[in-house]
């Protein structure tokens, strides 16, 4: 008798779990979307060239020393710290990492 009452909670429980729908889909969205309104109080001013501070930067310097250059720098008598010593081209340029030297 015990075994009859426990195979008719379990059947009573199944048939509830099978015919009760979920409540709230996991997709459901709680809440409404906010739309931005075409009024131009509210609407963020995309024209930002006019404030854009990188447009206002000064140009690039650079300094192109040529090997005639650096042998006569090798060569004076200055006590210059580190001493020349180049292979390529010297490029500066003020707004890069490290002073722009390349």
């Amino acid at each position: 008798m015990a075994k009859s009452v426990a195979t008719a909670t379990s059947s009573l429980v199944q048939t509830l779990r099978r015919t009760s729908n979920r409540i709230r889909c996991p997709a459901t969205i709680d809440q409404e979307a906010i739309v931005p309104t075409s009024d131009p109080e509210t609407v963020y001013n995309i024209l930002y060239h006019g404030r854009d501070q990188r447009r206002n930067r000064p140009s690039i310097r650079r300094y192109l020393l040529k090997k005639e250059d650096v042998v006569e720098m090798m060569m004076s008598e200055e006590t210059d710290f580190p001493r020349v010593y180049l292979t390529t081209a010297v490029e500066e340029d003020e707004n890069a990492r490290g002073g722009g030297y390349e």
